[in-house]
């Protein structure tokens, strides 16, 4: 009875070895090949778009301007994402231990960027309604409408995550009382 424990004791070991094994071979194609790849190919496939968006023939086109504003977006998006991983190749410590302020600025960005991405497809699917339903097109121009939505969606966003800059990197202390006696107190730092 004994033998048969040991050996169940030994396969799941063998199973944990290999599941470990696995998560590393990922975790290395992710870092050394993926992220790499993605950053040189997203950026290129955005700097195309960015071309033919920005042509005097899409130039006229609200909804081209909104696209365009969403490639630069996703550019900053991929370089603010994938430069962790690709500082963490050269570096034995993350980006974001470095210092308490680029951790703060880092996720303030990451954070920004990503809710402004997703607004920006709100204004164009907004804007696009009111074309096809009103005679919206004729009272403005494009380039007038486009410049200000987008200040502001940049005001909110920014407004909406400037709460980045006070809650990280900050220790908060956190006591639990296991009986009446013993009080364990345990830190906490918000990242």
């Amino acid at each position: 009875m004994n033998n048969t424990l040991l050996e169940n004791l030994a396969s799941n070991s063998d199973d944990t070895d290999q599941q470990t094994s696995f998560i590393l071979d990922l975790r290395f194609f992710l870092v050394r090949i993926f992220y790499p790849c993605l950053l040189i190919w997203g950026t290129i496939g955005n700097a195309l778009c960015l071309r033919v968006l920005l042509s005097k023939k899409f130039n006229k086109n609200s909804t081209c301007q909104y696209l365009a504003i969403l490639a630069v977006i996703d550019i900053l998006f991929i370089f603010m994402r994938s430069s962790k991983h690709i500082y963490k190749l050269f570096r034995d410590t993350t980006i974001y231990n470095t210092s308490k302020w680029i951790c703060r600025i880092l996720t303030f960005f990451s954070s920004a960027l990503a809710h402004m991405a997703s607004w920006i497809l709100v204004i164009v699917s907004f804007d696009r309604y009111l074309i096809v339903t009103s005679r919206y097109r004729r009272h403005s121009s494009a380039v007038n409408r486009v410049f200000c939505s987008t200040t502001v969606l940049i005001a909110i966003v920014a407004l909406c995550n400037f709460y980045y800059f006070f809650i990280v990197g900050k220790k908060i202390i956190i006591y639990f009382i296991i009986n009446l006696i013993d009080i364990q107190e345990y830190s906490i730092y918000i990242y």
